[in-house]
Formats: structure tokens, C-alpha cells, sequence
């Protein structure tokens, strides 16, 4: 009887770590930091306060990383995006003057106004 790990095994081993690299590289990416790099972020204001958030990352994530609640349900409870692909309509606020857009489904961009409540 071997006791030899499958061939398969390694292979396996590999892709996890691989996938947990890029994860960890991806939450990296995500955190916010003290200085400002011009490359990968994007300057926008949420509420009239000025936010910095990652190129790429959607309005919802930089609400998220802000620390703002989305909305506020009717009982005053605070809503946040709950399903991340625009079917909940958690996510609903007024970008660039449009209300009730899914901040989810959108991408941030420079100088992009949020306004929540």
C-alpha cells in the first residue's frame, strides 16, 4: 500500500494558493491608505465629503470603504448593497443628480457626486 500523495494533489495545492494570492492581492487593493496614489485611485465626494477610492471599483465599494450606508428603510434602519449585481435596489442613491441609481452596477469615476439619505 502507498501512502504517495495523488498526482493531482500538488496541482490542487498550487491553484489554492494561487487564488489566495490573488484574493489577498485584490483586498489589498481595496484598503484605504493615508496617501494618495494618483494612478489607482479616483477622487469623487459622497454626502459633500471627499472620498478616495479604487480605480475600477464600483460606487457601492466606495460607499462601503467610506463608511456611508447606502440608504435609510422607512423603520430607520441602515441599507447597504445586499446582492451586488442590481436586483435588491439596496444600493439605490442620487449619482450625479439621478435618483435611484443602482450605485452597484456603477463604476466610480473622477469627480462623481453620491448623495445618500
Amino acid at each position: 500500500m502507498s501512502l504517495a500523495k495523488p498526482a493531482g494533489a500538488r496541482c490542487l495545492l498550487v491553484a489554492k494558493y494561487t487564488e489566495s494570492a490573488r484574493i489577498g492581492n485584490a483586498r489589498e487593493k481595496m484598503k484605504p491608505s493615508g496617501a494618495r496614489d494618483a494612478a489607482s485611485t479616483v477622487a469623487m465626494r459622497v454626502n459633500g465629503r471627499p472620498v478616495f477610492a479604487p480605480a475600477g471599483a464600483s460606487a457601492a465599494a466606495a460607499m462601503l470603504l467610506a463608511g456611508v450606508v447606502c440608504r435609510v428603510s422607512l423603520r430607520g434602519e441602515p441599507r447597504g448593497p445586499l446582492c451586488g449585481m442590481g436586483i435588491c435596489m439596496e444600493c439605490r442613491a442620487t449619482v450625479d443628480g439621478v435618483p435611484h441609481t443602482r450605485t452597484c452596477q456603477m463604476t466610480v469615476r473622477e469627480g462623481m457626486e453620491i448623495v445618500t439619505g
